[in-house]
């Protein structure tokens, strides 16, 4: 691959700053590296690295395979912190060196960090473990907790929104570069479209088939179908959407870690009279202020609810605070009481209450850490066990915000769903001083912070996906897929984008539970004539009662009302259910043989002698284990589960169909009398006998035999331009499988060409090289545009453009008095999209 040149020239370039430097911009040139390359080498010698092997003066930067990047935001000091050997001279067992977590770090805008940063909690979710083994954070380690990193941050330091090169993949290239083989994207625009962007991951993928990428499915699900980005509706992407998890999950440890982070907060704040929360005496005089409108005229005298100085104060409410003196009902119920303290009752009612409780209007005057509505959460406690009993909360029940497909070519997207509804992972604390690693649910300590966050998104289940995803590449490289076990000299030496695709939809699973719609009609569909009373859905959304100017960001609703309404998934369309919730929710125990399962795996990764041209058909004929010395026993029934995916050459900007490569999957189990029905790939989404023509991914779910009886799996290129088109083709069979023959037939030489396999066939992807083909002249669009990309790229050699985005962290409060600042959405979180193109949402 002429990429891992350009690898070669990055190391020239840095030893050629070796000892630290900076050359001419005519230096820079003639080393004929990639603007993101130059920017790499400059951006480590700033932190003191080099990737010069033989560096002397710096810390030599080492290149490792098998490695994950995330392009997002500001990576917490605490998770660089808390990962094994983070700093360069870490060590492992028995004192040796070992490499480090994150292998690179580069920084768009800039490197700072961010509170409760987005970039750190997706980061933790894919590969996020601590150093001790026994530190009870790795409870909540992330899914492929030893791999590797090199994370993009295109974040600034406000942390609101995405900063990206003109060339959005540039930061996927320099991570492939880097030996990373699986991208996890977090952001998005939210116009759903085959645009620029989409054909850019298109041929980025194309070119380097051994890279898979994921994008979160986005957050506008709540306003109805259609609702992807245009990185969403790129073909060759695994498009990730959002599942809630189960109700006991989400009411114990998502909770509890969310009550325990804002605790620290308001220890923190509360609890050191000489810190900085109290710096300038404004708290103080804040405090005060809001006691005297509280207590004065009531049951005790405005002068004795006061305080006269900072450490009287502290000694009233951290008290309160203290899980030694009043334990976690003690901390809570302080907490409650101030955020639910009625400022309209009469004095004294209830008795004995203290009117000093009334201190939750601190929030909304510029003290946003005091969020003690956070910290009680009995309305989202109630909410969660509302909406497991509405069939809306629970494993494998969409999150309604997720949002959902078709894409703008009616292609099926999102591909999966994964939990995000809500998701603990690690937590930054933006101050570069502090690690904390320690306990994550006990922060007692002045200061002590919490290592774990709750986030809820499908940016969320997106790196969750990543590192599942990370799990199975090394499944097949460790050859597993051939006898359940290790065996390496099984294993492909370069698994294909397009088998990773093809696994985790052989692995979804139909969702389960109640789906919940938004419209204007709804109070027809739930059986009233008024609007819904509740101010929000049981996931957290907020319904508005009349038509009327825009809240907080909000729409103004349409009249006469704008209600939720549920419908059972099993009173969808099979149309309908793939829009909402893609092929379903990922369960890889499915799909993966290991020793002892019953099912069985067969995998095809294209070698180039199996690549279709049009009229060419690639046929898989299955025979399987059966007792034929028992005649008078029946044939055991046999049940297939069959995904064809292809990485398919981006398709010109704007194209009303995105494929261009358009290959079919077919397959049949021999009857009693004949040959047996044949089932067509998508079929459920089809009309009978009608072909797909959109997909680049294609599944039979539910092909039926019998174990004495052969199945027959075929794809035939319907319309393939040049060169020919590779694929990866999986198999989940209920019985093992007892001798697996492909044979290809030529439509232009007629010649079949087959291969009998003893178990099975295991081909590995080559690099796909050459032009790309495009059909009816779309080809010379599509180079005139690489072209004017590469162009606009050099001559804007350090242009950043912002992306501004439509939502918030999903745990911020709103800046009203009367906005719920509990575990939930804020108003923003909900708030319509921009529906600009190159503006990019955390997702």
């Amino acid at each position: 691959d002429s990429r891992f040149s350009s690898t070669r020239a990055l190391v020239d370039f840095c030893c050629a700053l070796d000892p630290p430097g900076v050359p001419s911009l005519a230096a820079r040139k003639s080393f004929h590296l990639p603007l993101h390359d130059r920017a790499l080498a400059l951006a480590l010698l700033s932190n003191g690295i080099s990737c010069c092997p033989n560096s002397s003066t710096l810390v030599n930067m080492e290149l490792r395979d098998n490695v994950l990047e995330g392009g997002d935001d500001e990576l917490g000091n605490c998770y660089k912190a808390c990962l094994p050997n983070a700093t360069a001279e870490g060590t492992g067992e028995g004192g040796g060196r070992e490499p480090r977590k994150v292998l690179a770090y580069w920084a768009f805008s800039d490197s700072g960090d961010e509170p409760d940063g987005h970039g750190t909690h997706v980061s933790g979710s894919v590969a996020g473990v601590a150093s001790d083994p026994e530190a009870p954070i790795n409870a909540y380690k992330g899914m492929a907790h030893g791999a590797k990193l090199v994370f993009s941050d295109g974040s600034t330091r406000r942390g609101r929104g995405v900063w990206l090169p003109p060339d959005e993949a540039s930061p996927m290239r320099w991570a492939y570069d880097m030996g990373a083989r699986v991208h996890s994207n977090s952001w998005s625009d939210s116009t759903n479209a085959y645009g620029v962007g989409s054909a850019m991951y298109d041929e980025l993928v194309h070119d380097r088939p051994d890279l898979l990428v994921l994008f979160a499915a986005g957050n506008d699900g709540d306003s109805g179908y259609g609702t992807l980005g245009t990185q969403q509706n790129a073909k060759n992407v695994l498009t990730v959407g959002a599942a809630a998890q189960p109700a006991e999950y989400e009411l114990g440890a998502a909770m509890n870690v969310t009550r325990l982070v804002h605790l620290s907060e308001i220890r923190s704040v509360l609890c050191d009279p000489r810190g900085a929360g109290w710096a300038g005496g404004r708290l103080l005089a804040d405090l005060n202020r809001v006691l005297n409108g509280t207590c004065g005229g009531g049951a005790a005298p405005a002068q004795n609810a006061t305080f006269e100085t900072e450490a009287d104060a502290v000694a009233h409410y951290c008290p309160l605070l203290s899980g030694e003196e009043a334990g976690e009902d003690g901390w809570r119920a302080f907490a409650c009481r101030v955020y639910n303290y009625n400022f309209s009752a009469p004095a004294g009612s209830p008795p004995g209450r203290d009117c000093r409780d009334g201190i939750r209007r601190l929030q909304y005057i510029g003290h946003e850490r005091l969020s003690f509505g956070s910290v009680c959460l009995d309305r989202s406690t109630r909410r969660i066990v509302e909406g497991a009993k509405d069939g809306l909360v629970g494993e494998r029940r969409m999150a309604f915000f997720s949002s959902r497909g078709p894409a703008a070519d009616g292609r099926i997207k999102p591909d999966v769903s994964a939990p995000g509804y809500y998701v603990v992972s690690a937590r930054a604390d933006a101050n570069r001083s502090t690690e904390q690693c320690g306990d994550p649910l006990s922060p007692t300590g002045l200061g002590s912070e919490s290592g774990l966050l709750a986030m809820a998104g499908t940016s969320m289940a997106t790196p969750v996906t990543a590192g599942a995803m990370t799990l199975v590449r090394e499944y097949y490289v460790r050859g597993f897929h051939v006898g359940g076990v290790h065996n390496q000299s099984h294993g492909l030496a370069s698994p294909s984008a397009a088998l990773l695709r093809a696994t985790a939809v052989a692995g979804a699973v139909p969702v389960e539970g109640e789906v919940e719609f938004f419209s204007p009609q709804a109070c027809e569909f739930n059986g009233t004539s008024a609007p819904s009373t509740r101010s929000r859905g049981p996931s957290g959304t907020r319904t508005a009662a009349a038509s009327g100017p825009p809240q907080h960001g909000y729409a103004p609703a349409p009249s006469p009302a704008f209600c939720p309404y549920n419908r059972h998934v099993n009173n969808l369309t099979d149309l309908e259910r793939r829009m909402a919730t893609g092929f379903g929710f990922l369960n890889l125990p499915s799909v993966l043989w290991f020793e002892g399962d019953s099912h069985r795996l067969t995998v095809v990764d294209s070698e180039p002698q199996y690549r279709l041209d049009t009229g060419d058909v690639f046929t898989l004929t299955l025979t399987f284990d059966h007792n034929a010395s028992e005649p008078s026993r029946a044939p055991e029934p046999v049940g297939l589960r069959v995904v064809l995916a292809w990485s398919d050459p981006p398709a010109s900007p704007a194209a009303s169909k995105a494929l261009v490569n358009d290959l079919d999957l077919r397959g049949r189990c021999a009857a009693a009398d004949g040959d047996g029905e044949e089932l067509l790939g998508n079929a459920e989404t089809r009309r009978p006998g009608r072909r797909d023509s959109r997909n680049n991914v294609e599944l039979i779910a539910g092909l039926h035999g019998r174990a004495d009886r052969p199945c027959v799996v075929t794809v035939a290129g319907a319309s393939v331009g040049l060169p020919r088109q590779d694929f990866a083709l999986l198999v989940v069979s209920s019985r093992p499988v007892n001798v697996s023959v492909a044979e290809i037939v030529r439509a232009r030489s007629g010649e079949g060409e087959g291969l009998p396999v003893a178990m099975l066939i295991v081909i590995v992807v080559l690099a796909l090289s050459g032009a790309l083909a495009l059909v009816a002249g779309a080809g010379f669009l599509v180079r005139k545009w690489r072209r004017r990309t590469r162009e606009a790229a050099e001559a804007e050699a350090y242009a950043m453009h912002e992306m501004l985005p439509s939502m918030e962290n999903l745990f911020d409060v709103g800046d009203d008095e009367e906005e719920d600042d509990e575990f939930e959405f804020s108003e923003e979180d909900l708030a319509d999209s921009p529906a600009a193109a190159r503006i990019v949402d955390p997702r």
